[in-house]
């Protein structure tokens, strides 16, 4: 993070498990590679839980439409009476602090290594069951479950790579507008999360 400021960052990372008790001490979770999460009866009553009391869920980190199948599939145990809409780019989280104007794909870097000049993801495997077009890969889609009054409980950015925008804004090689894009997302996407 040199490279756009002075700060040092924390190089621990940090998880919680969706059973320990402090969860609904943390008002935002984060969820990276959702495509291939899964969740337990027991962890998707906590999911839940959480999200119903006032919680957060920021997924990112996952891509083209077989994980977005997996993904869909393991949120509807947590939610199966509530639908994954599209936010409009006028919804009130794109411009909480920072008015989001460019909806841009914020490429992984395994997308600009393995795939140059584009900001998809090819797809890891070749089997045939999990062989799609790049189609599904190319558009970026910010997707959210909504509560009763309307509130974003889960934020969901797919075919995008935030994480990795925010990782690796060292790198010359990684284009500052990705990550100043990812940071004015997420900035908004906590302040969201604690003021709603």
């Amino acid at each position: 993070m040199k490279r756009l400021t002075d700060v040092d960052t924390n190089e621990d990372s940090q998880s919680i498990s969706l059973l320990d008790e402090r969860i609904y001490d943390f008002p935002m979770l984060y969820v990276v590679e959702a495509g291939f999460a899964s969740f337990t009866a027991l962890e998707a009553d906590t999911l839940r839980e959480y999200l119903l009391r006032g919680g957060f869920l920021l997924v990112d980190d996952f891509h083209g439409r077989y994980q977005w199948e997996q993904f869909a599939d393991w949120m509807s145990q947590v939610f199966s009476d509530r639908e994954i809409v599209d936010l409009p780019p006028t919804h009130e989280i794109f411009n909480v602090h920072f008015p989001i104007d460019d909806f841009i794909q914020i490429p992984g870097l395994r997308a600009l290594c393995l795939n140059p000049g584009e900001t998809w993801e090819l797809p890891i495997s070749k089997t045939p069951s999990v062989v799609e077009s790049n189609a599904s890969r190319q558009r970026p889609q910010w997707r959210a479950i909504l509560d009763d009054d309307g509130r974003v409980m889960v934020v969901v950015n797919w075919n995008m790579d935030l994480g990795d925008a925010w990782e690796h804004a060292d790198m010359e090689e990684y284009s500052a507008l990705y990550t100043a894009t990812a940071y004015r997302l997420g900035i908004n996407y906590v302040l969201y999360s604690m003021t709603h």
